[in-house]
């Protein structure tokens, strides 16, 4: 099914809105990552207003990780760099700060957000990857799921997930073309249990607190077929794309070369022997609505042509239905009756509208 119409919008247009939740008299919190803004909008109605922003002072933070509902009414916008997280009342409004109990690394700040939920008890939830700056830089391919338990103070890992791998090599090689990579996916329920989706057969794995794993079979989305001629398509996209921020970035350290000359690092090329099919999931995060049902974003199409499609589950792992977002579309949060879409407009920023969320 489609997702309905919208059936408002807030007011103010930010540039690139990543994410949002709903504090318990309806107002709404929002970060933008360009602007490094937080917003908040009072009761979900009117203007977005300027809540707090990057900086060294109280309940300020160097960068904005995520928005997670924390025990109670409260929310937390966490905070990696700073290794903190600013607590916020029923109103969405800052109380006080809270040090992270979990430590966190540079491999931390690449991917969706370091600590990815704080259940209704407590306990913290985040992913670790390893990574090594000799002979040169690189991110491992797998992470791990943690958490770190309120009651005990004793920090465990539940699970090892699926990423792309960073690789910085040296300026006269190729950088490595992980676009046809499949992933792995995670997400918290409100009572602490978790659900990986395996990115290779779609296998899904509920996992409890105290590290109980059951296997609940396979989603239902087919994997679609990969051609040479798609992953050509694609390459060539991901090297202009290239090329432009490059070309903006003429003295850039991380891509090896200075600028996108004729005799600066060599383009990626497609993997070889080349994968049968697409990567399914198109994200390592699973998000929870209100309902406490899982979505997991897949490939509705190749080379993203369509729309992003969100297979729905229940917190025990049983498929609900198919949400279809059209393309352009990104779900940034939840409220207790709506979903939250960034829409791009015609002024180049984003409107964040309100759909009902799907029954």
């Amino acid at each position: 099914m489609a997702l309905a119409s919208a059936v408002d919008s807030i007011a103010t247009p930010l540039s690139m809105p990543r994410w949002l939740a709903e504090a318990a008299d309806g107002s709404l919190v929002m970060y933008d990552r360009v602007e490094n803004g937080l917003y908040r909008v009072e009761r979900g109605v009117g203007d977005a207003a300027l809540l707090s922003t990057k900086g060294a002072g109280p309940m300020e933070y160097r960068v904005a990780q995520g928005i997670v509902l924390g025990p109670g009414d409260s929310l937390w916008v966490m905070d990696r760099p700073g290794s903190k997280a600013i607590v916020l009342d029923s109103e969405a409004r800052p109380v006080r700060e809270q040090r992270s109990p979990i430590s966190s690394s540079a491999a931390d700040a690449i991917g969706n957000g370091w600590v990815r939920a704080i259940s209704a008890t407590g306990d913290w939830y985040g992913s670790a990857r390893a990574m090594s700056f000799a002979p040169t830089f690189h991110v491992d391919d797998s992470a791990s799921v943690i958490i770190w338990r309120r009651a005990t103070g004793r920090t465990d890992t539940l699970a090892r997930v699926g990423m792309r791998p960073i690789d910085f090599t040296s300026r006269n090689a190729a950088p490595r073309l992980d676009a046809f990579d499949p992933i792995d996916a995670w997400g918290v329920f409100r009572d602490g249990r978790v659900m990986v989706v395996r990115g290779r057969d779609y296998g899904i794995e509920l996992i409890e607190p105290d590290g109980r794993v059951t296997r609940v079979g396979r989603g239902p989305t087919p994997f679609l077929p990969l051609t040479r001629e798609d992953a050509e398509l694609t390459r060539d996209s991901l090297n202009r794309a290239r090329a432009e921020v490059l070309r903006m970035m003429p003295m850039n350290p991380m891509s090896g070369q200075a600028g996108a000359t004729s005799g600066g690092r060599p383009p990626p090329a497609l993997p070889d022997p080349l994968p049968a099919n697409w990567p399914l999931l198109r994200s390592d995060e699973i998000r929870i609505d209100w309902q406490d049902r899982a979505w997991v974003a897949v490939r509705s199409a190749p080379r993203d042509t369509g729309g992003t499609r969100y297979d729905l589950f229940d917190r025990d792992g049983r498929y609900l239905m198919a949400v279809s977002v059209a393309v352009g579309g990104r779900v940034i949060g939840f409220g207790r009756e709506a979903v939250f879409v960034a829409w791009p407009d015609a002024d180049e920023l984003q409107r964040v509208k309100r759909h009902p969320l799907p029954e």
